[in-house]
């Protein structure tokens, strides 16, 4: 039955990841400063029944894809938001260059 499937087809548990990364991003933004897994874990209510572990593998994807940057220092990970620049600026660099 799953061989017939679609592959573009979302699970809800990949729905659920995609809305837990996007609120990664809030979180990590809205901070200004650099975070541990178990820091952006307990910064939202939302991640209740997520582990560490869990959201260690979703700052992965992030930082995979270049959505979010992280520096380990003495063994211990700290992710934080990578400056985004506005659709404006792009649009002048592309114009200027």
């Amino acid at each position: 039955l799953h061989d017939a499937l679609p592959i573009s087809i979302s699970t809800k548990v990949q729905e659920a990841n995609e809305v837990a990364k996007a609120t990664i991003v809030d979180i990590l933004t809205d901070s200004g400063k650099q975070m541990t897994a178990t820091e952006i874990l307990k910064a939202s209510p939302d991640f209740a029944e997520f582990s560490t572990p869990k959201i260690s593998a979703l700052l992965k994807q992030w930082v995979d894809n270049e959505v979010i940057g992280k520096e380990t220092v003495k063994g211990k990970s700290f992710f934080f938001a990578l400056e985004v620049e506005d659709d404006v600026q792009a649009l002048d660099r592309e114009i200027t260059y």
